[in-house]
C-alpha cells in the first residue's frame, strides 16, 4: 500500500506539473520546489502554519498522504521521534517570541499550544537549559529594530 501512495503522488505531481506548464511557469515552480522539500521540512511548515495546534502524528500523516508507520519512520530516520521535532520547531519559535517580542512569556506559552505557562516553562528550560525569563534579562527584550509591541 506505502508503494501505491508514493506513484499516485508522483502521477499527481505529475499532471498538475504538465497543466501548469501551459498556463504558468510561476506556480509550477512553486509546486516543484515543495515537492522537492523533504518530509520533514513540510512537516515543519504545518507546525508552522498553526503553532497553537495540538499537532498529532495522525493528523500530520494525514496531511503527508502517509500512514501513520510510514510517516513516523520517515519522521524518526530524519529528525527523531515526532512529538521532539514538535517541541523543536515550537521552542525555537518561542526563542523568537522571547527575543522580538514584548509578548509575556504566558501569552508565548499560549500562542504555542500550551495551556499551562509553567509547563511551557519546564519544557523551554530542559531544551535551552535556561528559563524563559532570562532570556529576556540577557537580551535586554525586545531585540533592537523590533516591530512587534505588546502591551
Amino acid at each position: 500500500g506505502e508503494i501505491l501512495y508514493d506513484h499516485v503522488d508522483e502521477a499527481k505531481y505529475m499532471l498538475i506539473l504538465s497543466l501548469i506548464k501551459q498556463k504558468n511557469a510561476a506556480l509550477e515552480d512553486m509546486i516543484l520546489s515543495y515537492s522537492s522539500l523533504t518530509t520533514s521540512e513540510k512537516v515543519a511548515s504545518l507546525i508552522m502554519s498553526d503553532y497553537s495546534k495540538n499537532w498529532k502524528s495522525k493528523d500530520l500523516a494525514m496531511q503527508m498522504n502517509m500512514s501513520v508507520s510510514t510517516f513516523k519512520k520517515k519522521m524518526y530516520k530524519d529528525t527523531g521521534s515526532v512529538s521532539s521535532y514538535i517541541t523543536k520547531i515550537k521552542m525555537i519559535e518561542a526563542l523568537r517570541q522571547l527575543r522580538r517580542t514584548n509578548r509575556p512569556i504566558n501569552a508565548i506559552a499560549i500562542s504555542l499550544g500550551y495551556t499551562s505557562s509553567s509547563y511551557f516553562t519546564s519544557v523551554f528550560k530542559k531544551h535551552f537549559k535556561i528559563f524563559p525569563s532570562e532570556i529576556r534579562k540577557n537580551d535586554g527584550h525586545p531585540t533592537e529594530g523590533s516591530t512587534e509591541n505588546y502591551p
